[in-house]
């Protein structure tokens, strides 16, 4: 395990230093990982989390990085560069994938092994910085492509997190080409105020990862995320554990639809929804598991008992 988390005076060279990333006259262009020896073979978690905030805008090489520690498990990078935020070397696109089967799902590809095959766990969303009366985001540069040049070849993947990932590139279908990828083992996504934050974003997690979804995040939407898309995610997800709504657009209709499909559901943020009620944004103060009984007795879905 290397972990270098909050660490502010972490540098590109560093960086670069860590994994054997240094630039050379003969290597500076070369666009084969495999020339790179993978020395960090025991490497099984990597944590830069709101690291390297300043020297500005950090570099990562996934595919190198992919070479130098090929058994990664968890790979966290959120906040990495701080408000400057991080980007990959262009150096090594993928290649265009590969026309789909006749009869295989549209955007399915299975071209191309590279990747972490073992890794579990992604973290790369943007850093929240300032203070609470004025909270910002970091820039995140990334987009569909990035995504799945760092994740697209990792079927145990179980934990996503997107978080603030405004990028217009980052679009819903990648969650789909994830998905056909051996994704199906994704139980924790965050996709807070990222692109993906919409009830398009929704439709899509519904449709490929809905049946082992357990804790989903879609927080600070406003009004991109409306009840269609909670309607969505309620009837595909019945074993969701925890859900944040919170600031987006749903209302008592569409919290009521998500009470009734997910009996497991402990946990659901829906603070700062303009959509609901007075009563029923009171029972968001609750604590822990009380909330979602105390949501139940606002929407007078408790038996013997009327709203308030």
């Amino acid at each position: 395990r290397l972990a270098a988390s909050r660490c502010p005076t972490l540098t590109r060279a560093s960086l670069q230093a860590l994994f054997g990333l240094q630039k050379t006259p003969e290597k500076d262009g070369d666009s084969n990982p495999e020339a790179h020896t993978p020395h960090l073979l025991e490497l099984k978690e990597l944590d830069l989390t709101d690291s390297g905030r300043v020297e500005g805008r950090m570099q990562v090489h996934p595919e190198r990085l992919q070479a130098c520690a090929p058994h990664l498990e968890i790979l966290k990078l959120s906040g990495l560069g701080g408000v400057f935020g991080w980007d990959v070397s262009s150096w090594a696109r993928p290649p265009a994938p590969a026309p789909a089967p006749a009869g295989s799902a549209a955007g399915c590809s299975s071209a191309g092994t590279a990747g972490w095959p073992m890794l579990k766990v992604l973290e790369v969303g943007a850093a929240q910085l300032g203070s609470m009366s004025r909270l910002r985001d970091s820039f995140s540069y990334i987009s569909s492509i990035v995504l799945l040049r760092l994740a697209e070849h990792s079927p145990l993947l179980h934990t996503l997190d997107l978080t603030s990932c405004t990028q217009h590139s980052l679009t819903p279908d990648v969650i789909a080409r994830m998905a056909c990828a051996g994704k199906n083992t994704l139980h924790t996504l965050r996709l807070g105020r990222s692109a993906l934050c919409t009830d398009a974003g929704l439709f899509i997690v519904a449709a490929h990862l809905g049946s082992g979804l357990r804790v989903f995040d879609v927080r600070g939407s406003g009004g991109q995320v409306t009840d269609k898309g909670v309607a969505a995610v309620s009837a595909a997800a019945p074993h969701l554990e925890a859900i944040d709504l919170s600031a987006s657009a749903v209302s008592e209709a569409g919290l009521q639809l998500l009470l009734q499909h997910c009996p497991g559901l402990s946990v659901c943020d829906v603070s700062s929804c303009r959509g609901l009620s007075r009563p029923v944004r009171q029972a968001t103060t609750r604590e822990g598991s009380e909330v979602v009984a105390a949501l139940k007795h606002a929407l007078g879905m408790l038996p013997g008992v009327a709203p308030p």
